[in-house]
């Protein structure tokens, strides 16, 4: 099941009520509030157009992830490892949890590492405390999967733009009715 991030929910309430509460207050400077409420509705178009094409431009594509998740990603790429001390490991860490559940909340994860295969896919595995520096051993999920609930996170920004395009296409249909 998917989530959308707590940003895009606010965002969400807030985009389309704000501008109506405000509505009201700016008429008594503007006279002609539907052509004030059209325009306002194609810039929310023209920003939820750029948002939801956000994940496939190439040099724009890494912004479409919280900057932890976007560092703990790209380090868990490159040293195919990750450790507490590694910047947004806990957003990793709460990722995992967020899709599976495996890594225990009353037990601490202290590494998360890459275990290659020969044939195959390589695979997650995750280290605790109590291991005692043990290598890991607990599998969490095979890599293509992680790359899986990574795009999930890349689609939530898609559809979070998708709710602010349709805000803008709601704010130009009610400039044709005022």
């Amino acid at each position: 099941m998917r989530t959308i991030p707590r940003w895009s929910k606010r965002l969400a309430i807030v985009l389309p009520t704000v501008p109506i509460l405000g509505l009201p207050l700016l008429d008594l400077v503007v006279c002609d509030i539907g052509r004030m409420s059209g325009f306002f509705g194609l810039v929310l178009n023209v920003i939820g157009a750029v948002i939801i094409a956000l994940p496939d431009v190439p040099r724009l594509d890494q912004y479409a992830l919280p900057r932890d998740l976007r560092h703990s990603w790209r380090t868990f790429q490159d040293n195919k490892q990750l450790t507490p001390t590694d910047k947004g490991f806990e957003s990793m860490v709460e990722l995992i949890n967020r899709q599976n559940g495996r890594l225990d909340y009353d037990r601490s994860c202290n590494l998360l590492n890459i275990d290659y295969k020969v044939y195959g896919n390589p695979s997650i595995s995750a280290g605790f405390v109590e291991d005692d520096g043990k290598p890991p051993r607990y599998k969490i999920a095979d890599w293509v999967t992680m790359q899986m609930w990574i795009e999930d996170v890349r689609d939530n920004v898609r559809a979070s733009g998708f709710i602010i395009f349709m805000s803008g296409f709601m704010y130009q249909m009610l400039s044709y009715l005022l």
